[in-house]
């Protein structure tokens, strides 16, 4: 069974899309606050941690998947199995490159090849801890 959290959305997210923890806390329900995955570079320090698992507005309670193996998440583009990756600026899964942190890792696209394309669902694992791409 996958591991989720709670916490309060910021802005409107997208099922299968990537989000981070804001680094701020809302007072009124008692949680974290979450956003849309925007930047998968070490230098933005952003806190990606996971797959949101339906579609969310602004200020609902969302729920995030944080760990094990995601089958909705959706892809940025043709991803190959087995690749690290992140989030692209519009919150969807990319292979990460240099100056990157990875927090996924491409299993495969659900189409009957495996191939993935932008906007498709794919497999991905969130990892425990993510990587910095050198």
């Amino acid at each position: 069974m996958a591991c989720t959290l709670n916490a309060y959305q910021s802005d409107a997210a997208t099922r299968g899309y990537c989000g981070k923890l804001a680094g701020t806390y809302n007072s009124t329900a008692v949680l974290p606050v979450s956003t849309l995955s925007d930047d998968g570079t070490t230098a933005s320090a952003d806190a990606n941690i996971g797959i949101y698992i339906r579609d969310y507005d602004a200020g609902d309670i969302a729920t995030l998947q944080i760990d094990g193996v995601c089958d909705f998440a959706v892809a940025g583009g043709v991803i190959a199995p087995g690749v690290l990756c992140t989030c692209s600026a519009a919150g969807k899964v990319v292979a990460a490159a240099s100056g990157d942190r990875a927090f996924l890792r491409m299993l495969s696209g659900k189409s009957s090849t495996g191939a993935t394309a932008d906007g498709a669902e794919c497999r991905v694992l969130i990892l425990p801890t993510p990587i910095d791409i050198a």
